[in-house]
């Protein structure tokens, strides 16, 4: 249990530096960075955390709360199918 902690860590520090810049025809645009609150227009905010919620409930109902990239995944998911969002480019600041 205990590597998997330190490997989770580690994840989240490697990805802390990546921002994900979202796009939408009508919605606008916004950008999500790890650990970071997200920032762009209203409807942006409101879908992702939205996405969120449900990425949490699927995770929860098939019991892998333990892994952390599932709900991301979900998220994405969720972005792109149910709102129509598109992922316009993921950037590392070095």
């Amino acid at each position: 249990m205990t590597k998997k902690i330190f490997l989770a860590l580690i994840m989240v520090a490697l990805n802390g530096c990546t921002t994900i810049i979202w796009m939408h025809p009508t919605k606008g645009d916004g950008k999500i960075s790890t650990m970071r609150s997200p920032k762009g227009s209203d409807s942006f905010i409101r879908d992702y955390d939205n996405c969120g919620k449900i990425a949490d409930q699927y995770v929860n109902s098939v019991d892998k709360v333990s892994d952390p990239c599932l709900a991301d995944r979900q998220r994405i998911k969720c972005m792109k199918d149910k709102y129509g969002w598109k992922i316009k480019g993921k950037y590392t600041k070095n």
